[in-house]
Parts: C-alpha cells; sequence; structure tokens
C-alpha cells in the first residue's frame, strides 16, 4: 500500500462543501453570539442592581488647601483609595488621584494645594443615588475613568469603582 505524501486537505477547501460551509457559519457565529448572550446577562443583573450597594462610603476627604507633599505623605502611600475628594463645607469641589498630581513638579510639592491639580467637579462624570450599576458601568466606560462619583445635591454620598462592579460580577458567578 502506497503512502500518501501529500498533506491534507486546508481547511477553508475542505469547508467549502456545503455541510462544511454550515459548520463554518455556525462556528463564526456562535463567538458573536455568545458575547451577545453574556452581555445581556451582565446587563439585566446590572440594571437591577443600586450603586448605593457597591459604592464606596468610607473614603478620605481632603481641603482644597492640602499642599500635594503632605496629601502624598498622608494619604497615597498608606491607602488602597486612588481618587480622593476635594470638598469644602460638605460640598464636593474635585477629585485628586495620582494621575493629578504629574501636574506639578515634584519641588513645587510643598508649596502647591490639591485645589489647583484637582478634576473639578464640574467636569466630573457624577451618578444619583438611585443610578443602577448599569449606568455606572457605562459612565466608566464613556468617560473612561476608574472610579465615578455618587452625590445628591452636591454633597458626596461615596464613589463607585470599576474594580467594585468586577467585585460584585465574580461574587456572583
Amino acid at each position: 500500500m502506497e503512502a500518501n505524501i501529500w498533506p491534507r486537505e486546508p481547511a477553508w477547501r475542505r469547508a467549502s462543501s456545503r455541510s462544511g460551509i454550515s459548520r463554518l457559519v455556525g462556528w463564526f457565529l456562535k463567538g458573536p453570539a455568545a458575547a451577545r448572550f453574556q452581555q445581556e446577562v451582565l446587563r439585566e443583573s446590572l440594571e437591577a442592581l443600586p450603586v448605593r450597594r457597591l459604592m464606596r462610603t468610607e473614603l478620605d476627604r481632603l481641603t482644597p488647601g492640602m499642599p500635594i507633599e503632605d496629601f502624598v505623605a498622608e494619604h497615597v502611600v498608606s491607602e488602597d483609595q486612588h481618587a480622593w475628594p476635594v470638598e469644602a463645607g460638605g460640598v464636593l469641589l474635585g477629585l485628586v488621584s495620582m494621575d493629578d498630581l504629574r501636574k506639578v513638579k515634584r519641588e513645587d510639592w510643598g508649596r502647591t494645594p490639591v485645589g489647583e491639580v484637582m478634576r473639578p467637579a464640574s467636569q466630573l462624570a457624577t451618578l444619583p443615588p438611585e443610578a443602577h450599576a448599569e449606568q455606572a458601568l457605562e459612565t466608566l466606560a464613556d468617560r473612561q475613568v476608574e472610579e465615578v462619583p455618587v452625590l445628591d445635591h452636591g454633597h458626596l454620598l461615596g464613589l463607585v469603582r470599576g474594580q467594585d462592579l468586577l467585585r460584585w460580577l465574580a461574587t456572583r458567578r
């Protein structure tokens, strides 16, 4: 018996038969269909979840006059917080993070207050306390931010972070 020295027929040629095309189309559609199904399940589970249940409420808050140097020494090094609310009279003025500090030379940190480098509240995407987690996820993705403040008439109730949503989803699987 003579051995076949030719390689098998290529997959694209085998798929050209009617049943092969059906299998190829089925395989191709399975990926997007499964992804759409997973997105729908995710959306349904998040649309019923109020942000109040996910938001972080225990936050270190800053005053606008705090020097960056003090902020870094007292807050950044020792905490699991990535953005700090800057408030005056209980009203949110803005958020400051390590990214904001890069706007200032290190030697100027002692004389530059956080109020000068914060992202002003007027430029922040915010959510009301009755918003659902689905809205939080959309806001985080659309604005490409790591956290969204939850406000009630200008007063900060908490921050919803992407990692909080992921943690909640991980516990539901």
